[in-house]
């Protein structure tokens, strides 16, 4: 599953479209369980890493589940991280794929940063590139609206908000329409991403 993973990751464009799709599908068959994804799912031992959750490994197909429209299985992998983290008060390194259950190394701030990115680069669909700040969200019903503020890009700080859910109609920036943010952009932005299912296009 790590390895399905990166190749989910738009970092590297490796799976395309129907590729992902396929990951994905046969994911929730084979990996998924009701506390996160699990590794080498099909290894019958039971260790740190086979049939055990490491939440950062659960990042990529979060994101590739936005970017699909696969809103079901995107809430899915964020809501279990909002539990494990609960339950266990922090972010754990790893946890019992059959319990939830973890028994070593807590505070992992790498795992906390994953599950972050669920939202930066799943949800609100943000892309850092040589042209800009670009935004290509994938936003499901249950978090329309959803809002971020202060993210700060080089010399800006930007308020970001959803209306609505779905994927993106059109984009603004303190009112004017845009496709980026120049990284050459200062001082306070709020950015109005409008989605085209259930939202408020106009």
């Amino acid at each position: 599953t790590c390895g399905q993973e990166c190749v989910l990751w738009d970092k590297f464009s490796i799976a395309d479209e129907r590729q992902s799709a396929m990951i994905l599908s046969s994911l929730k068959k084979t990996a998924m369980t009701p506390y996160g994804i699990s590794l080498m799912p099909y290894r019958r031992d039971r260790n740190h890493f086979s049939g055990a959750i490491w939440p950062v490994y659960n990042t990529g197909f979060a994101q590739a589940a936005a970017r699909l429209g696969d809103f079901e299985t995107l809430f899915t992998l964020i809501a279990q991280q909002v539990r494990n983290a609960v339950m266990n008060k922090t972010f754990y390194e790893v946890l019992d794929a059959q319990s939830g259950l973890t028994w070593r190394w807590p505070s992992q701030t790498w795992h906390a940063a994953g599950f972050l990115s669920m939202f930066l680069y799943g949800v609100f669909g943000i892309r850092y590139g040589a042209g800009g700040l670009s935004f290509s969200p994938g936003v499901p019903e249950k978090l329309s609206d959803i809002s971020i503020y202060s993210l700060r890009y080089a010399d800006a700080v930007i308020d970001i908000h959803t209306h609505g859910w779905g994927h993106i109609d059109r984009i603004t920036a303190n009112g004017h329409s845009i496709s980026s943010i120049p990284i050459t952009a200062r001082g306070k932005i709020t950015v109005d991403l409008y989605l085209n299912q259930g939202g408020i296009v106009q």
